[in-house]
């Protein structure tokens, strides 16, 4: 590491300055800054006495934070920042807004799933999930065994039609 970037330990702190702070007459840009500054603050009795940055930058799987180096804390600051432009405003509510459609989606599917599997037996359910582990894993093997247990559904008469409707979700 070369000299210009000293690193913050535990004990120091690293001047949180955004990269831009001539930027900082505008009003959301400050407030998201003053926001992550508070955030920041070092207090022993909060995560282990480790800033937020610390642990955003720890790898996965190391126990503790190493620390941090200025320009660390200089460009989070600068991101931070830049989330009060109107382009980081925007970038936000778009991310947001996805969110929102996929829980939206997630939430429907689990009520159908729901409404399914309180018409099949547990042995029914036991071997849907059985046969889409051996297609899938994860949410694309939860998917698997929904749309299985719909099939299986459908050969009981009387099921509402919206419990076998399937949920199409976007690949990962």
């Amino acid at each position: 590491m070369n000299g210009q970037q000293e690193l913050w330990g535990k004990g120091l702190e690293a001047e949180k300055d955004s990269l831009q702070m001539k930027r900082l007459t505008s009003d959301a840009e400050r407030l998201y800054l003053e926001h992550w500054r508070r955030a920041n603050k070092r207090h022993p009795a909060i995560n282990s006495g480790y800033t937020t940055l610390e642990w955003i930058l720890c790898p996965c799987g190391q126990r503790y934070p190493d620390g941090v180096s200025q320009r660390d804390a200089n460009v989070a600051a600068s991101v931070v920042q830049w989330f009060g432009t109107n382009c980081g405003g925007c970038f936000i509510r778009q991310v947001e807004a996805e969110i929102d459609k996929l829980r939206a989606v997630r939430s429907t599917w689990h009520r159908a799933t729901f409404k399914v599997e309180e018409l099949l037996s547990d042995e029914d359910n036991e071997l849907a999930a059985l046969i889409a582990s051996r297609f899938a894993t994860g949410m694309q093997a939860r998917e698997l065994a929904s749309q299985i247990r719909a099939a299986m559904a459908r050969r009981i008469r009387g099921v509402p039609r919206e419990a076998l409707r399937v949920i199409e979700f976007p690949e990962d």
